[in-house]
């Protein structure tokens, strides 16, 4: 048995969301300002290089002239400075709470249109720290598993040049539903059921490849961990409902080797 929430959002006026932009440094007016978007009213700023943009449920930073990488007089700090710093740049943005908790990090690398990820801390240039937020005993996921709740991107010298964020006022408990057995929701993945959230290709190293341009059909997919988390819907007029989350690896028609994500609704449906 587990419950359902109810999401509610903060009420992000421009006066909010201007208070917001000053703790990370931009000052003065959004602009522009765009009404009515799928997320509300939407508050833009730019600062030289640095872009922000705030709307009801979302919080996006990029800076996108970055040369601290360049810099070789400077000294690359240690993953767990890296750490430091990404939880003081996240800590300026007070409604994002202090309840978030690391779910991965990353290298992630960018060439020729393609995104890849280094092998390890010493190889990489960038490091993306993921995290995410849980509702009592499970994580929450969305759409996008690759990323998390909250996603900074650092790089070794200490800038923050991404930061992707949801976030909410509150999760209220609703009505309590019982689940489906593990066992049931195998045999519905089996039968086909669910829905492929990811799938991405992986090189020669097993690390992840995405190309925008490649079509792929999957052949067959192995399942090598089922878990619960509460999907979190794009409109939050909906509930958090609870999912199985099905991860494995797949061959393709081409046998190339990928990376597979399903979700499953866990609720058990009366008849």
């Amino acid at each position: 048995m587990l419950p359902i929430y109810s999401i509610s959002p903060y009420s992000i006026t421009e006066t909010t969301a201007t208070t917001l932009a000053s703790n990370l440094g931009f000052q003065g007016n959004p602009s522009p300002i765009k009404e009515n978007t799928l997320d509300g009213s939407e508050f833009n700023w730019t600062l030289d290089s640095s872009r922000l943009t705030i709307s009801q449920t979302n919080i996006e930073y990029r800076n996108l002239n970055d040369q601290s990488q360049n810099q070789a007089n400077t000294t690359d700090l240690t993953l767990d400075q890296l750490q430091e710093q990404t939880n003081i740049f996240i800590g300026k943005i007070g409604i994002l709470g202090g309840d978030l908790k690391l779910q991965k990090t990353e290298f992630p690398i960018i060439s020729e249109g393609l995104r890849t990820t280094a092998k390890s801390f010493e190889q990489a240039q960038i490091v993306e720290f993921s995290y995410t937020k849980g509702l009592p005993g499970l994580p929450l996921v969305d759409n996008s598993p690759a990323s998390g709740f909250t996603t900074v991107r650092i790089t070794k010298k200490g800038k923050v040049i991404y930061l992707s964020s949801r976030f909410f006022d509150k999760f209220s408990e609703a009505s309590t539903y019982k689940l489906k057995a593990a066992e049931e929701a195998e045999k519905e993945v089996q039968n086909g059921g669910g829905k492929i959230i990811q799938a991405l290709l992986l090189n020669e190293s097993g690390q992840p490849v995405i190309s925008y341009e490649h079509a792929m059909n999957i052949e067959k997919a192995y399942i090598k961990r089922i878990s619960l988390a509460y999907f979190l819907p794009n409109d939050i007029k909906d509930t958090a409902q609870p999912v199985f989350v099905f991860e494995g690896i797949f061959k393709t028609n081409k046998n190339e080797n990928g990376r597979i994500v399903i979700y499953l609704p866990a609720i058990k449906q009366t008849k």
